[in-house]
């Protein structure tokens, strides 16, 4: 599948923003990958690669450059973290294993994969981001 959307519960909020098509996972800044006993879930907070050509009004009054993603993983029954650093930059890939799905986070020194009923957008925002580096 192309779109990682559709592997969403409910994908019609970050398709709304990005009417053009939604970026694909492949460039994505990972700030955080946090493990709850409810659920049990996983959820990561990263940007994604690409900002919307469309964005919503108050964006463009921020001057906001990135979109931001909290990505949960729910009902997960298979969790595998092998490495760390401190900037994650690399790729999410999404696939269907049975009824499940499998997300699998590659990065330079990080790897995460993970099995889960469904996954869903807690929140996205857009904020600006002014170190260089950054890009």
């Amino acid at each position: 599948m192309n779109d990682w959307t559709e592997y969403l519960d409910d994908p019609l909020a970050i398709r709304s923003v990005f009417k053009e098509g939604v970026p694909p996972l492949d460039r994505v800044q990972v700030h955080e990958v946090s493990l709850l006993a409810s659920g049990p879930s996983v959820s990561l907070r990263f940007d994604l690669g690409a900002f919307s050509t469309a964005p919503p009004k108050k964006w463009v009054e921020r001057g906001n450059n990135r979109v931001q993603v909290t990505l949960v993983a729910v009902g997960v029954s298979a969790v595998h973290l092998d490495g760390i650093e401190t900037r994650v930059l690399g790729s999410i890939v999404l696939s269907k294993q049975g009824n499940a799905i499998r997300l699998r986070l590659n990065a330079e020194h990080t790897t995460l994969e993970l099995i889960a009923d469904f996954l869903y957008i807690r929140v996205m925002s857009a904020y600006t981001r002014c170190d260089p580096r950054d890009d």
